[in-house]
């Protein structure tokens, strides 16, 4: 079966209990909590963050960001900025390419702008 592609700026993640969702390439994204209560911490970063239901935070650094459920599953909103690349320069798989393949390994996400 070939992969899915879709030209999206965002994606929604069930993150459940006991199951940290791990995001590297984060840099300049926003997550929103959409459902439960999720607790985000970023490498190195003495703050940690949670977030409720509409509440949200722009990631900032660089630095991997651990995503995780508080007291049951939650859906979280990642919302990428959306970036051209250079011509003739390769790009590494971005933040959404990376969540694909923690929703559905088979599922391939690309932005207007990679497609």
């Amino acid at each position: 079966m070939s992969g899915l592609q879709l030209h999206t700026s965002s994606a929604r993640v069930r993150v459940a209990p006991q199951q940290p969702l791990r995001l590297t390439g984060a840099a300049g994204a926003r997550l929103q909590g959409v459902s439960g209560v999720l607790w985000v911490t970023i490498d190195h970063d003495p703050d940690d963050h949670v977030l409720q239901v509409g509440e949200s935070l722009s990631i900032d650094s660089s630095r991997p960001v651990l995503v995780s459920a508080l007291g049951g599953p939650a859906t979280l909103a990642v919302c990428a900025p959306v970036a051209a690349a250079a011509p003739g320069r390769s790009t590494r798989p971005g933040l959404l390419q990376q969540l694909a393949h923690v929703v559905a390994p088979s599922l391939r996400l690309s932005s207007p702008a990679t497609a």
